[in-house]
């Protein structure tokens, strides 16, 4: 077999495995095709910003990177600006479901602040906008069913999150099958954004029987990652700014962790520089600046043509920094509950088999095997726990089918 067939076969395998997804923020679902059409349809930006805007958005596409975390958070709010109304809402969340459908997940833990709407003026209207919109898509596409968490922003006052949490705790009264738990998200340097600020809140949720997970570590902040380690969430979310002793905390808690590689290696510049030929720029003067890693799409490429095509496989132009994840060790030792969740799939590019694809490229592993060990771990951390002999059935019927001689534990 070819190494360009080998590669192809990898990437059909993460596209038929039945995954989870179990970090995605509702709006970074957003298409880039659709947030497009919006911002050109939006009448309250002139054209001169709707332009600027655009250029904007064609150089991040042309990068494959949104380049830093700022930079996430601008896309952020151009999202929110131009979603405006509950039919652009109810599009956002249609075309999302699509594309996990058409992506292979069969399970989705959606995540969502409520916010006003200028049809919507309120956030319980809007959270009842979002659980009924889910329900027609689970009856129109009848593989997959989606939950929702619903999210504090750090950058929210301690009235609005009061607020956020009495809506969260009255539809999960009312739509326990639906609503499961809530997020604690957000820009995670804003100012007075710490976690401790909150705490009381997710101890009343929990005490609810609500779920807790928590953006966590997604950069260094000594006080706010003690705050979290103290509550003990049901998971968390990124965990990839954690001091030695930190690390060996949540580990010794074993707290389960949503990975999100793609939207950490787009943000957070040590990872991108990681590879000589992204720290280069692309250029390469001499042999010693060319990268030694296997993964990356540049070096490892003879010719124009195999780098295109490993591109449009991978469309990522490097995958190196992956491959010095933090949690790579944790992920690779299949001991430890991890899961692959794409974070904000339209934000970054990506998709759950391509967070599968990258995470094989960039190890020195080929089992394919390994990538059914981390489904099966993923289920295990799912909030519902009606939908685990479902998943587990699926997961259990792929694997008989892809690799008969073997048993899945």
């Amino acid at each position: 077999m070819t190494t360009r067939h080998h590669h192809h076969r990898e990437w059909q395998f993460c596209q038929l495995l039945p995954k989870v997804e179990l970090h995605a923020h509702l709006h970074g679902c957003v298409r880039l095709g659709t947030l497009r059409a919006l911002l050109q349809a939006q009448p309250s930006l002139h054209a001169e910003e709707t332009a600027a805007e655009m250029d904007w958005l064609n150089n991040l596409e042309q990068a494959r990177s949104t380049g830093s975390l700022r930079d996430s958070f601008r896309l952020f709010a151009l999202i929110h600006r131009v979603v405006t109304c509950t039919q652009t809402l109810r599009r956002i969340i249609h075309e999302a479901v699509d594309d996990f459908v058409r992506d292979g997940v069969h399970y989705v833990e959606l995540r969502t602040t409520p916010r006003c709407l200028d049809d919507c003026p309120n956030f319980s209207d809007y959270l009842g906008l979002v659980v009924q919109t889910l329900e027609e898509c689970q009856a129109k596409w009848k593989t997959i069913q989606v939950r929702l968490l619903v999210s504090i922003n750090r950058g929210h006052s301690l009235q609005d999150a009061r607020r956020i949490l009495h809506i969260a705790l009255q539809w999960y009264a009312k739509t326990p099958e639906m609503v499961l738990g809530m997020d604690f998200s957000g820009n995670p340097n804003a100012e007075h954004g710490g976690f401790d600020r909150f705490v009381d809140l997710y101890q009343i949720a929990r005490s609810a029987g609500m779920k807790i997970t928590l953006h966590f570590a997604e950069v260094r902040n000594e006080v706010d990652t003690e705050a979290i380690l103290d509550f003990a969430p049901h998971r968390v979310g990124h965990a990839c700014c954690l001091s030695p002793a930190q690390m060996q905390r949540m580990i010794d808690m074993r707290i389960p962790i949503e990975v999100c590689l793609t939207s950490n290696l787009m943000t957070r510049p040590e990872l991108l520089t990681h590879c000589v030929c992204c720290a280069a720029q692309g250029k390469r003067e001499s042999t010693s600046e060319r990268c030694q890693f296997e993964q990356c799409m540049v070096c490892t490429s003879s010719t124009a043509k195999e780098q295109e095509w490993k591109r449009d496989l991978m469309r990522l132009d490097c995958i190196c920094g992956i491959s010095i994840h933090p949690l790579q060790t944790l992920i690779q030792s299949s001991q430890y509950p991890v899961t692959l969740c794409t974070d904000d799939p339209g934000v970054f590019q990506t998709s759950n088999s391509l967070e599968y694809y990258r995470y094989l490229r960039s190890t020195s592993t080929t089992v394919l095997e390994t990538l059914i060990a981390i489904t099966v771990q993923s289920v295990d951390m799912i909030f519902d726990e009606t939908e685990k002999p479902r998943l587990r059935q699926l997961i259990q019927a792929f694997s008989a089918s892809q690799f008969p001689t073997s048993q899945l534990r």
